[in-house]
């Protein structure tokens, strides 16, 4: 139960901290060097405690399910289709369509602290996009969402509830509007989890969410020769 603590306590407190002081220093200064640090510090953490969980053997595929009525159904897989048609369709189609350049648009100002600019850049932060996705589905989808109700005694509602939660609170230092966007993500990745049996559709979903900023990159030279 020690090294359970002990990763719990990386992954609630130690890694959002960290991650929250380097997103400060890179919004107040966004320099190749502070964005460089940024990605190796979260693809290491990602790499490292994916591997820990690894090593607990966390299960991929589902042990503890829950079946949802169909009213929760319906409203899941809109949700999903929300995410789908939103932040991720627009990126494959920003060449073709006014809207969806002005769509990218809003967003390349939003986040442009954060987008990689020099193909050194770029080539840290798709790795790092890549692990997010891996790491976070495996930690709260597989081992959090597990360890809650075998180690924990809770309910798989309870567990998926608390644990969803957590999921969107370690997304505090994007604000307000990222930790409510963040449960709602994370409710729909559960979903995908249970009906699907396994993490492998959330893996690769939560990957082309997180990617999305590299067709955001792409965008913002379309833009600039669009206006």
């Amino acid at each position: 139960m020690l090294f359970h603590t002990l990763m719990l306590t990386l992954v609630l407190i130690l890694i959002p901290l960290t991650s929250h002081v380097q997103l400060g220093k890179l919004k107040r200064n966004p320099s190749t060097l502070n964005k460089q640090r940024y990605y190796f510090i979260i693809l290491t953490c990602n790499l490292l405690i994916t591997t820990f969980i690894f090593l607990l053997q966390a299960p991929f595929t589902v042990k503890h399910s829950i079946s949802f009525n169909l009213l929760f159904d319906i409203l899941l897989g809109v949700t999903f289709l929300y995410y789908l048609i939103t932040s991720i369709i627009p990126f494959f189609l920003i060449k073709y369509n006014a809207k969806f350049r002005n769509l990218v648009s809003d967003q390349v100002n939003e986040k442009n602290y954060l987008l990689p600019i020099t193909p050194t850049e770029l080539k840290l932060y798709i790795p790092v996009a890549v692990s997010i996705g891996i790491s976070e589905e495996i930690i709260f989808r597989g081992y959090m969402y597990n360890l809650a109700i075998e180690k924990l005694s809770l309910s798989p509602i309870i567990a998926v509830i608390i644990v969803t939660t957590i999921f969107a609170l370690g997304h505090f230092s994007q604000g307000l509007s990222g930790v409510v966007s963040s449960l709602g993500f994370g409710a729909v990745m559960v979903w995908l989890y249970f009906i699907t049996g396994n993490l492998m559709l959330p893996i690769i979903f939560h990957i082309l969410y997180d990617l999305k900023i590299i067709f955001v990159k792409m965008a913002s030279s379309t833009i600039t020769k669009c206006s």
